[in-house]
This record gives C-alpha cells, structure tokens and sequence, in this order.
C-alpha cells in the first residue's frame, strides 16, 4: 500500500507540472531590473518587457531594485516564489562581482535558473586625438615603451570599461594606469579634454566623440564588428587574438522555477529579440546586439565568466573602493 501511495504521488506531480505550465502566466510578471531608472539596462528591460509582454498575453511590469553592487534585486527575485511570475535583468556583473564584493554570492547558479541571453553590447577602445596613436598595435608600443606612463578612464572599479581595459593590459603585457570617475560621463569628458588619454567605452555613447574627430577608435571588444562601426576591426583582428569582453544582458528566475516555465519563457524571448525594431533600439541605447540561445547556453556562459572574470581580477590585484 505504500508503495502505491508513493508511485500515485510520482504520477500526480508528473501530471500536475505540465498542467501548471500551461497556465502559466496566470498573472502579471514582475521584472526586476538591480539599477536605477534611465540607464541603459532599464530602457533595454523596458523595450523587451513591452514585446515580452505581448507574446506571453500577460502584463510584464519592470520595477526597479538597484543597491548593493545589483545584489539587492538579484537577491529578492532569488528568494522570490519559483513560479515564473517574478525575473529578474541580469548583465555579467553577476558574473564579476563575485570576485570584487564582499558577500555577493560566489556561486548565483546556486539560487537563479538562467532563462535566456537577450542581448550583448561590445565597448570600443578609443584614444584622445591628441595622443597621435591611429592602430592598436601603435598604441601596444607606445605603452611598451613608456611602462606606467599612459593612463586610461574607467566609469568605476569592477565596470566593463575598467574590466576590459585590465585584460587589455594583461593580454599584451603592457603597464598603463586606471582613472577611476563616478561614470561614464565624466570619464568621457576627461578624455576629450585630454586630461586622460585611453578608454574602452560604449559604442552607441563613444559614437558622437568619434564622428567629430575627438576620439579616435582602435578596435572593438567583441569578436564580430559592431553594426554602429562597421570599418572599425574588432581587437580580435587588430592582433590581440581572441579577446572578447562584452556587457551582456539576460534573465534569470528562481532556482526551482519548473522546467516547462523556463522553456516557455526561453521560447518567448527568443522570439521577440528576432523583432526588428528591438533589435534597432538596442543599437542607438547601447551599441547592442540581440542574442538568445536556450537556458543551458546561457547557463554554460555564467558559468565559464565567473572562472574568467575570477581569473582577471585575481592577476590584477583588483579591490573595491
């Protein structure tokens, strides 16, 4: 009779979780995005909730959680019900921080099912005009010449645009030094006034600086040109063989979100991020790319950056503030 009773269990949860599948999403979805309104993630979470939204027929309402390094949202959505109806926006900040912030989970695999990557934005390695370097490998020698002479801005410790920088200078074994700014903006500015001299900033934002001649740009991060600098070689290209270091953009639900949930979220998205009209947003926000792939890829990503990112920072002695 126990054995019954344990084999009639088996057979009800097999039947039930398709079933609650199929009702999914009986709700409005929560999205919550770790950073404040107005910057480049949110408006990219904006732009595929409105889309997401539409092919799941079920509102997808994005709420704001920044704080902590992005631990403070990605935090809440982990311990939230793994029922699919609260997300959470990641970038690979999750993958970094582990290895910069005390107390930020070492292992978000643990807690956080990976649902799909939407989108990637590569950086462009720029210099001032006034630096007279034109080519990577010009710049390479410059700064092989002139050890802990050049200088480079950075929008902040542990940022893509510092971080990709640092294995710039590991990967070709060169000494120039981090400005660190409270932002973009102002590293950008500080550039322009020649006050610093190197930088690795978003595409669509070093744009304008490069169309009037302010920056010049040596290569771009990703392994494939960006659409936005179709003349521009990758750093790939431009000899430092296979460096790919991008701002990427995915979702993840709770640990123990069912199966059939995270496939037909993946579904979802990998649906809307083929629209046309997304795809060009993400261009002018951020130089970005759509991306998607199933859960699994997406996993294997996290998993491979946390040991990269781990690796970096340890060979560069990073700390935070």
């Amino acid at each position: 009779m126990m054995k019954s009773k344990i084999f009639l269990g088996a057979l009800l949860g097999v039947s039930v979780l398709p079933a609650w599948a199929s009702d999914y999403p009986s709700k409005p979805i929560r999205l919550v995005v770790p950073y404040a309104p107005g910057g480049s993630t949110d408006n990219m979470s904006r732009s595929l909730a409105k889309l997401l939204a539409e092919q799941l027929k079920q509102a997808v309402i994005v709420d704001n959680k920044p704080g902590a390094g992005t631990m403070l949202g990605t935090n809440e959505v982990a311990r939230s019900s793994p029922d699919g109806h609260t997300l959470v926006v990641a970038t690979n900040a999750l993958t970094i921080n582990p290895s910069l912030i005390p107390g930020f989970p070492a292992r978000p695999l643990d807690v956080l099912a990976p649902v799909a990557l939407f989108a990637s934005a590569p950086n462009v390695l720029v210099v001032s005009q006034s630096l007279g370097v034109s080519t990577v490998a010009d710049l390479i020698k410059m700064a092989q010449s002139q050890p802990g002479k050049l200088n480079y801005a950075t929008s902040g410790i542990g940022t893509s645009i510092h971080l990709g920088m640092e294995v710039f200078k590991q990967r070709t074994q060169t000494d120039i030094q981090p400005i660190h700014y409270k932002g973009a903006a102002p590293a950008r500015n500080d550039l322009v006034a020649g006050i610093t001299q190197i930088m690795q900033g978003n595409v669509a934002n070093s744009l304008p600086f490069i169309q009037d001649g302010k920056f010049v740009p040596l290569g771009v991060t990703s392994l494939t040109r960006s659409p936005l600098l179709p003349k521009v070689p990758t750093l790939d290209e431009a000899g430092v063989k296979g460096f790919d270091v991008v701002t990427w953009y995915g979702i993840l639900a709770p640990k123990k979100t069912p199966q059939p949930i995270i496939d037909q979220l993946n579904k979802a998205i990998n649906a809307v991020i083929r629209d046309k009209e997304l795809a060009e947003k993400l261009a002018v926000m951020d130089g970005a790319v759509p991306e998607g792939g199933s859960p699994q890829q997406f996993g294997t990503r996290i998993s491979k950056d946390l040991v990269f990112w781990r690796e970096v920072i340890k060979k560069g002695n990073i700390t935070p503030e």
